[in-house]
């Protein structure tokens, strides 16, 4: 099956994930993807801590090996690979699931570096790898040593022989903070085939932490009365690793009246109460304290706006009186379908993303940017198709895709539009390509650093500087077709992000919950997934009347996941597949923590990957509270004019407990920040700020803000400032709607900032034409961040 939505969209491959349109997790479906030449993402859990305890008792020192995703997750472990990855992606290196894949796209020998934030001493690597092949390990204390190969430098495995599919086990000792990989292919082709990679060190465990928690600075559970809810116990190291429990455990509860627990499992009972649960394993113990109430609602996180730039493939037709292609064969009108898109995904999201199409743009005739049997697509051949009808292009086009002979030229529709320089200056946000059956479009694809399987391969050679989702819609299809490849957009950000989808796993982790269907765990159904719901036994089943046990409605307490039971059959979204759309997006999280080391509001890996792993990364570390930064403290901002003051309301914020909030500004306010010291700020490649749009300006134009930064010390005596982002149409902030304002920072800016130490470095936000009925209005800014490389 191919991924592209070359034919209708409603029949060979506009519904396409995997090979039966749901998880890439079995051999087959890897053999079949390597045939294609096609990805599926796939790694393993990870958790985070959540911060500081006191009563943890003991400690011991074993062998263990590392959570390799957790700690990428975390920020604990940065990785540099010398090749993107054309099937899978690094975490399906470290899933602990032989059946999944990252392979190299031609590239061999494959290079991971492996950068810890502390000194270890590893103690044993293990390798297993789809094809013969050897491995070189090699350690050192800095990146510089490593390189050279000198100082601190120790070369761990040198070139040991590793037979196909058989895990090579190599004990080794090495200290330092840099690992290095390399991975060589002995023979048959260049494509390095790694099926998982095991890194171990001699851990000291000194503590115990529990998950769920409902903040990462305690650990603390909520509990309806009467529900129980299953917690998790992970090993900590002094440097906040964290482990699997694999010895025996104890539980105890000191108010059994209000919480009994077994073996992790929280029971409640019917009066509301407290109570703290003390868990022990080889003599380290830790608590958690435990609320029970009738009720209780999670905070939801606010909107943020997306600037879509949407491409048309819809020429005009001389052979038909020069109506539009869509206008002469009856497909459906692009246009009318975008604003229907928009108002799906607004609706059952509960306007978690505010889209706002920012320019469009028409591929002509003349070119139609599609390869045809290794030739350009002729617009007349497709005409005299489409003119033959349906039972005549369909399967010429259904052999054309099967047979991998068309393809979509995604690199030059972004060179011939300047998508990446748009969105590397932060125009843009993301594309949608509004095509006929015949564009050979990926239903969904990803540009850009780091881009990993999106329901099709990365998009690789791009000039994009941040990453770049790039939607495939066939406007022949129907307008929840499109709704439905978003939803394939939501599985391979949801996988990459928590690490893996399986359906058998023994430890799920929360898209794997999500996901779950009866068919797969009779009784255990949860939500459902793009093609099945939860009571779905065929792709597509979304008319089906089966009554079935499912939990779906314990996913509005996320991350507390309890035992809510209900019937659930197509009766809830109205037995279509439109209403099914609706049904599962509305139950996607979007509230305002982080669990386990993922952002509880989903959305934001939907939208944009590397901010959200950002924000989960400070989120964990208690970096958020940066009080210059991130607005949190008023006192590190002056403002030119209005009045200033300290937001803490819970939908007036994007990050943080605080928000800094501006009234009385009249057409503008300059915001600018103390000065800032490199040891206080990480820099990188974009600077980014959340601005929430008074309801004031609804209607209204004019309005402009811009990012400005300036360091004397290096070099940048007086302010460079990113051009000035409109306001227009931006969501208001009914519902708390904040626009992200992303800056490209100037590869001179950048390099100087990066060039050495300062402490005077100063940034300011600059909103200016604000129209007279918004001129006393609220105005609220938030996360000011760096991000990105």
């Amino acid at each position: 099956m191919d991924h592209r939505i070359a034919t209708s969209g409603k029949r060979l491959s506009s519904r396409a994930f995997t090979n039966n349109g749901r998880r890439a997790t079995a051999a087959v479906l890897v053999s079949a993807l390597v045939a294609m030449g096609c990805g599926a993402a796939s790694s393993p859990d990870a958790s985070e801590s959540v911060g500081q305890t006191t009563q943890a008792l003991g400690s011991f020192t074993r062998q263990m090996n590392f959570d390799m995703i957790e700690l990428l997750r975390l920020g604990h472990v940065t990785a540099t690979v010398n090749t993107t990855f054309d099937i899978g992606d690094i975490n399906a290196m470290f899933d602990g699931d032989v059946t999944t894949l990252a392979r190299t796209p031609g590239v061999n020998p494959l290079i991971v570096t492996l950068a810890f934030d502390t000194s270890r001493t590893f103690d044993q690597t293990a390798l297993d790898l789809a094809t013969d092949g050897t491995l070189t390990l090699e350690v050192a204390s800095t990146l510089a040593d490593l390189n050279a190969k000198t100082g601190s430098y120790v070369l761990a495995v040198n070139n040991q022989v590793l037979a196909p599919n058989t895990f090579g086990t190599f004990p080794f000792s090495a200290t330092g903070k840099f690992v290095r990989a390399t991975i060589t292919r002995t023979s048959g082709d260049n494509f390095v085939h790694v099926n998982e990679w095991q890194l171990g060190s001699n851990v000291t465990v000194n503590d115990i932490k529990v998950f769920p928690s409902a903040s990462v600075g305690s650990n603390a559970v909520k509990l309806l009365t009467g529900k129980s809810l299953q917690l998790t116990a992970k090993y900590s190291d002094a440097s906040g690793y964290l482990y699997p429990v694999t010895d025996a455990t104890t539980w105890s509860s000191s108010n059994t009246g209000v919480v009994n627990v077994a073996n992790g499992r929280l029971t409640a009972g019917g009066t509301p109460g407290s109570a703290t649960v003390t868990v022990a394993a080889s003599g380290v113990s830790q608590t958690a304290s435990v609320t029970t109430s009738t009720s209780f609602s999670e905070t939801r996180d606010a909107s943020r706006t997306r600037k879509v730039a949407v491409i048309l493939r819809d020429p005009l037709v001389p052979q038909h009186g020069n109506l539009p292609l869509h206008q002469v064969y009856g497909f459906n009108d692009p246009n009318a379908q975008i604003p229907i898109v928009i108002s799906r995904l607004n609706s059952s999201s509960a306007n978690a993303l505010n889209f706002k199409v920012v320019e469009t743009d028409n591929i002509g005739s003349s070119y139609l940017d599609t390869q045809w049997y290794g030739a350009e697509l002729d617009f007349n051949t497709v005409i005299g198709y489409f003119d033959q009808g349906f039972d005549v292009w369909d399967p010429i086009l259904n052999d054309a895709a099967n047979s991998g002979n068309i393809a979509f030229e995604y690199n030059k529709v972004l060179t011939d539009f300047s998508l990446c320089e748009k969105r590397n200056a932060g125009l843009i946000d993301e594309v949608w390509v509004f095509a006929d059956p015949f564009g050979g479009l990926y239903e969904s694809r990803l540009a850009g650093p780091d881009a990993f399987p999106y329901n099709s391969p990365p998009l690789l050679g791009t000039t994009c500087n941040g990453q770049l989702p790039i939607m495939g819609l066939n406007y022949e299809a129907s307008t929840p077709n499109a709704v439905h490849s978003f939803g394939h957009r939501m599985e391979a950000a949801m996988t990459h992000a928590t690490g893996r989808w399986s359906t058998s796993a023994t430890n799920p982790n929360d898209w794997e919950k999500f996901a779950t269907i009866d068919r797969d765990k009779p009784g255990q159904g949860e939500v459902g997934d793009t093609h099945f719901p939860v009571n779905g036994t065929a792709d597509y089943d979304y008319g089906n009347p089966t009554v079935v046990n499912s939990v779906e409605a314990t996913w509005q307490y996320y991350p507390f996941l309890m035992d809510i039971t209900n019937g659930v059959s197509c009766a809830n979204w109205g037995c279509t597949d439109d209403g099914y759309y609706q049904f599962m997006f509305g139950h996607i999280p979007r509230f305002t923590s982080v669990s386990d080391g993922l952002l509880e509001n989903w959305w934001s890996y939907f939208s944009d990957f590397p901010s959200a792993q950002s924000a989960a990364i400070a989120l964990v570390s208690g970096n958020v509270g940066n009080t210059t930064l991130g607005f949190e403290n008023t006192a590190s901002w002056t403002a030119s004019g209005g009045s200033k003051s300290q937001d803490t309301s819970a939908g007036d914020r994007t990050q943080g407990a605080a928000s800094l909030k501006m009234t009385g500004i009249g057409s503008g306010v300059t915001l600018t920040s103390a000065a800032l010291s490199s040891s206080s700020v990480n820099v990188a490649s974009y600077l980014s700020v959340d601005v929430e749009v008074p309801t004031q300006l609804a209607g209204q134009s004019g309005a402009q803000v811009k990012l400005c930064l300036k360091s004397p010390q290096r070099g940048i005596a007086s302010y460079v400032c990113s051009a000035q982002n409109s306001l227009n149409g931006v969501g208001t902030s009914a519902g708390a709607t904040f626009y992200s304002v992303p800056w490209t920072l100037p590869a001179a800016t950048l390099n100087a900032l990066k060039g050495g130490s300062f402490s005077d470095l100063q940034i300011q936000v600059v909103l200016s034409g604000v129209p007279a009925p918004a001129q006393s209005a609220a105005w609220v800014f938030d996360r000011a961040v760096f991000f990105g490389p």
